[in-house]
């Protein structure tokens, strides 16, 4: 971690390279960078210092600290720099709306299509149990939204909103206590989607 009280260069421990731009020693190279921008051609424990990946081999993959021309099957897409798994937010390879798609650069999804990381595809709508959260399908809605704000399950809504005033999300186990916890012999659950609940208040 940055310590501006540190004056004196030391090396980095083993297995951390040094980020001149951070001034730290770190496990992996920021985006685009291995270890002296090696390849697997020239890669080499005295590498210590990150280095931008250039030439043909333009991707960066950071499980084997090497740059790439093509990025390997298990993190076949790429993000422009890296060798990724899924595509970041609101994402896809190729912004493909279908998974037969062959380029495998991740780009944008087109107006009014989220990404489903699990199909790798740009879709109008999630799938059954996943959520929009405007950019992605999520197995859960962000922090103080539900599927469309609600206070009663709806299955039909798939897109999260933020709870009305007053209320707050309960993103818990999917199951809803209807007796004080201080009751345990008594708890009763039933299974619910998630949804908005009234905040209680606190006793004087």
């Amino acid at each position: 971690e940055v310590d501006e009280a540190n004056k004196e260069c030391a090396a980095c421990a083993d297995g951390k390279y040094a980020d001149h731009e951070s001034h730290t020693c770190v496990d992996q190279c920021p985006s685009g960078q291995t270890p002296g921008g090696q390849t697997a051609d020239n890669k080499s424990d005295d590498n210590k210092d990150c280095a931008a990946c250039e030439g043909d081999n333009v991707f960066a993959d950071h499980t084997e600290h090497i740059c790439v021309d093509t990025c390997p099957d298990d993190r076949k897409y790429n993000d422009g720099e890296n060798c990724v798994d899924k595509c970041p937010s609101g994402q896809t390879p190729g912004g493909q709306e279908t998974a037969d798609g062959d380029d495998n650069t991740c780009a944008a999804c087109a107006d009014g299509k989220v990404a489903d990381h699990d199909t790798h595809t740009c879709v109008d709508e999630c799938p059954d149990g996943f959520y929009s959260d405007g950019a992605d399908c999520v197995d859960k809605c962000p922090s103080g939204q539900t599927p469309g704000g609600q206070e009663e399950v709806d299955e039909a809504n798939k897109d999260c909103a933020a709870c009305a005033d007053g209320k707050h999300a309960d993103h818990e186990s999917h199951t809803l206590s209807l007796i004080h916890i201080s009751e345990p012999t008594r708890l009763l659950s039933i299974s619910y989607a998630v949804f908005c609940l009234k905040k209680k208040k606190k006793k004087k």
